[in-house]
């Protein structure tokens, strides 16, 4: 029996849909010939998860995701739930000893505490399942937590599948991942507050590379003063257990960037909220996930499955990703696969008449929001998302519609984004002014049936990693960023053959951009664009 032959009899669902039969046989040849890595780009409705599951059925496997609402998702199958073994971080669960989660509760609090974790800790025992399991079910932040701890010691270890299910933006959430913040979400507020009004400064008349490392070095050296204060006494309150886990994690990155080479991180200041205030941020990351990504990530297993609708150009993507410095160009597949979903079911329509630049905006968003207004009036009883890019924008864009629309404008903050998306999925005529909802949400049916790009989501340029990007050419990298986010918030509405959603935009900078990058957009959404954003010529501009 054939490779392909045994994995398909492994296929967990009743029956096959279209392209998923032929796909496994094609990924399973590759596999017995002597391939390593399969990049699989599909869009939503052709069922990766299930592809996915039938290779974890044969290999001892990890499926990793960065998103945590496909885990439930997958976790919700009856098909598919029964051959995993679930494990995300502490902090997702309940101690038993204490209404808290297991990060905070006596063992990360009290010195010498003493638990019998395999028998009572349901983080452990979860861990100790997983183990013993054949397939396991956990989320890429995960993976990489355990990766970074270095390949001899997590307790997971080596497989002999790597599966990673919509990870199309591996690089950056490596970047994220090994960034080095100044900021209370990663330090003691305490030790953030005494940094505070110089990172203020920075922001504003710039610093010296030198004056910023100085900085951070003198904050390595007052987070272990404050850790050696916090572990003086035998027992942690719940507020300092959390101090103590945030210098852990920054002492570990921070000895990371110190011993990964100074030129190949930038610094950066950004303004993000926290508690209803817009607070500077320092951040130091490095310009690309690549050359880390090879020993937190890719020793984990001799075979990958990567999985995405938005792999679009497969050579920048294992070059972003590290792929190719870990594995030989031949032992890479490539796969698209069409849409099965009616063209006529998910229409982009273009009713832009400017650009939302930051050039042209002040000129043309009186009419943007005009034209907006006219979106919900033609829609008033159906669900709009609309999404803005920006905290910035989105603020601006619901204080003009508010003066009509009142109770019917719906928005967020980076603090209550989950209990505001609730609220939009349940409501009825609701629109719903987002930012970042881009990926990781499904909203099919009547709890969306409109979406609105109301900014083209390019990268900061502000954003030091992304200006010296582009200093050194890379405007590729740029606009395939861009579309990729694009394409993906176009996917979060229509979910099944019989669903419906219209895509309407607003920002004609969407136009050229779809021009630009045309040769590697899939067909399923070239079939959608209008004509205002084909290319004279079928290569693009």
């Amino acid at each position: 029996m054939s490779l392909a032959d045994e994995i398909l009899r492994l296929f967990p669902k009743p029956t096959f849909r279209p392209y998923q039969e032929k796909t496994i046989k094609r990924m399973a040849d590759h596999f017995e010939t002597g391939g390593k890595v399969v990049l699989l780009e599909a869009p939503t409705g052709f069922g990766k998860s299930a592809v996915n599951t039938a290779f974890a059925r044969y290999y001892n496997s990890f499926y990793a995701t960065p998103q945590l609402a496909l885990i439930d998702q997958i976790k919700a199958d009856k098909d598919l739930a029964k051959y995993y073994a679930v494990i995300k971080g502490r902090e997702n669960y309940k101690c038993y000893y204490e209404d808290v989660p297991v990060d905070l509760g006596p063992c990360a609090r009290i010195k010498d505490f003493k638990c019998e974790r395999f028998k009572l800790c349901p983080y452990w025992i979860a861990k100790l399942k997983a183990l013993r399991s054949k397939a396991v079910l956990t989320s890429f932040a995960y993976i990489l937590l355990e990766g970074m701890a270095g390949e001899g010691f997590p307790f997971l270890g080596r497989r002999d599948l790597l599966i990673l299910d919509e990870s199309h933006s591996i690089d950056r959430h490596i970047i994220e991942h090994v960034s080095v913040e100044v900021s209370p979400y990663s330090l003691p507020v305490k030790l953030y507050e005494k940094y505070r009004k110089e990172i203020e400064r920075i922001s504003k008349d710039g610093a010296k590379r030198t004056e910023v490392f100085e900085m951070l070095d003198e904050i390595y050296m007052k987070t272990s003063e404050y850790y050696d204060q916090l572990t003086l006494f035998g027992e942690l309150t719940i507020s300092n257990a959390r101090d103590k886990k945030k210098i852990e994690r920054w002492r570990e990155n921070y000895n990371r960037f110190l011993s990964s080479g100074i030129e190949d991180w930038v610094w950066s200041v950004q303004w993000r909220w926290y508690k209803r205030e817009r607070i500077p941020v320092l951040v130091i990351q490095p310009i690309k996930g690549s050359e880390i990504a090879q020993h937190i990530l890719w020793w984990r297993a001799p075979r990958v499955i990567i999985s995405s609708a938005t792999i679009l150009d497969p050579n920048r993507f294992c070059d972003e990703s590290g792929i190719l410095r870990v594995f030989k160009p031949d032992e890479i597949l490539y796969l698209r696969v069409p849409s099965t979903f009616p063209p006529e079911n998910r229409p982009v329509i273009d009713v832009s008449e400017g650009r939302m630049s930051m050039e042209a905006r002040g000129e043309y968003f009186p009419r943007a929001v005009e034209i907006v207004r006219e979106i919900i009036e033609k829609h008033r009883y159906e669900n709009i998302l609309i999404h803005a890019h920006s905290y910035e924008l989105a603020e601006a864009l619901a204080r003009e519609l508010s003066k009509h629309y009142g109770g019917k404008i719906l928005t967020h903050t980076s603090e209550n984004r989950t209990d505001a998306l609730f609220e939009f999925k349940k409501g009825v005529g609701k629109v719903f002014i987002s930012v970042a909802f881009t990926e990781g949400i499904d909203l099919p049916y009547d709890q969306c049936r409109v979406q609105v790009l109301f900014k083209t989501p390019y990268p900061d340029i502000k954003d030091r990693r992304v200006a010296v990007r582009l200093n050194r050419g890379e405007y590729n990298w740029y606009y395939l960023e861009t579309v990729k986010q694009a394409i993906q918030a176009y996917g979060r509405a229509v979910r099944a053959p019989d669903d419906r959603a219209v895509f309407y935009v607003v920002d004609g900078s969407f136009r050229w951009l779809c021009k630009r990058t045309w040769r590697w957009l899939p067909g399923w959404f070239k079939e959608v664009l209008p004509p205002t954003c084909r290319p004279k010529y079928e290569g693009g501009v």
